[in-house]
């Protein structure tokens, strides 16, 4: 992933979406790709014991491990809310 990033950024790419399920969404935010979160809730109940989850992979046993995030906006859209973060601290970065 470091090196496709890598490779898009020399192609002059600036900002990068990255729409993926958890184990995507746990790779970039581990390597120290991630600078911004945007996460959308909405006003919707599933899940289930196997329901996936906005991050999986294999996380952190300790909430003081986690990956520090600052909240930037809330922005409201129809009926959900769109919630902004930055990554604040990432001692991820491999």
């Amino acid at each position: 992933m470091k090196k496709i990033f890598s490779v898009l950024e020399e192609m002059g790419m600036q900002k990068i979406l990255i729409e993926g399920g958890g184990e995507i969404n746990w790779s970039c935010l581990k390597l120290g790709l991630v600078d911004e979160l945007r996460i959308t809730i909405s006003p919707v109940i599933i899940g289930g014991k196997d329901a996936k989850t906005l991050m999986e992979g294999t996380g952190f046993s300790k909430i003081s491990q986690g990956i520090k995030l600052k909240l930037k906006k809330i922005k409201k859209y129809r009926n959900d809310e769109v919630v902004l973060y930055y990554t604040i601290l990432n001692k991820l970065c491999v």
